[in-house]
């Protein structure tokens, strides 16, 4: 998922074999401000930065 200059909220959400060619597996965040809430992160993969969640420029996760 890519989020861009945006605010989002995930809850009860599964990222599972995800796969990314560069940043990033599951969620590649830029500019954004995200919460995520009771998720889970399973075997995802980046050939670059971030298997599961990569935080950009600017960005501010929170995760509960």
């Amino acid at each position: 998922m890519y989020n861009h200059a945006c605010y989002a909220t995930f809850k009860n959400c599964t990222f599972e074999n995800n796969i990314s060619r560069d940043d990033g597996g599951a969620i590649y965040n830029s500019l954004s401000t995200q919460t995520i809430n009771q998720s889970q992160f399973l075997s995802n993969i980046a050939n670059g930065y971030g298997g599961a969640i990569f935080n950009g420029t600017f960005s501010s996760p929170t995760i509960i």
